[in-house]
């Protein structure tokens, strides 16, 4: 039973890697909808020569931004204006209000805890090992979670929504209701694959502190013989 433990809080250091390579997979995509644009008389303006406006494109989903976890975690992303060229790379929101400009605290503590939840393993062993790789890897999934889940798409869209559906500081006011057609923000395999990641890491860990107990549990005494 020791030897099965032992393999078990192997393989969930293991996972616990692979969810930290999985942090430079994307995790989330930006992306705007050209027919919510044309419902909402966003369209139709010059896109730059020999580009057709995005309201003679049909409905389709613009990309305007794509983020690694690395990428959220060191605030490192670029998003492009909706208005503009959609064949145009990417820049810097700067002054319209970039939701990615700063590092994303939850997914950045996450990738911390992963780490402790890695060292833990190695330097208490045991079931305390084990413990804090189950806490430390819980905690982290639960932040990525709240932050690509929740968090993101928030910021995204009240960024948006200050700044009007061209981006812009004069740009008219949008409905929430329709900036949420219009904006959308999607979780992608990479952060499917993290939070799989962390979830075996947990049952993993969780099997290796019953091997040990197990093991010690002690073989009850042969009834006295009379």
């Amino acid at each position: 039973m020791a030897g099965s433990a032992s393999m078990m809080t192997n393989i969930a250091r293991a996972a616990k890697v692979a969810a930290l390579l999985f942090f430079f997979l994307p995790w989330v995509t930006v992306s705007c909808s050209t027919g919510a644009m044309n419902q909402l008389g966003g369209v139709g303006q010059p896109s730059g020569a020999g580009v057709p406006a995005m309201g003679q494109m049909g409905a389709a989903e613009v990309p305007l931004a794509t983020a690694t976890g690395a990428q959220l975690a060191m605030g490192s992303v670029t998003i492009a204006n909706p208005a503009a060229n959609p064949a145009a790379p990417a820049q810097p929101a700067g002054g319209t209000g970039n939701p990615f400009e700063k590092p994303n605290m939850a997914v950045l503590a996450a990738a911390v805890l992963i780490l402790l939840a890695l060292a833990g393993t190695f330097l208490l062993g045991g079931r305390s090992g084990a413990l804090v790789g189950v806490v430390g890897s819980g905690l982290a999934a639960a932040a990525i979670c709240y932050a690509v889940l929740v968090q993101i798409p928030g910021d995204v869209r009240a960024s948006f929504l200050h700044n009007g559906p061209g981006g812009g500081p004069g740009a008219p006011p949008i409905n929430p209701a329709e900036l949420a057609q219009l904006i959308q923000v999607k979780a992608q395999m990479g952060f499917w694959l993290t939070v799989a990641a962390l979830a075996a890491a947990i049952v993993l860990n969780l099997m290796g502190m019953k091997g040990p107990a197990a093991a010690a549990a002690p073989v009850p005494a042969p009834p006295p013989v009379s």
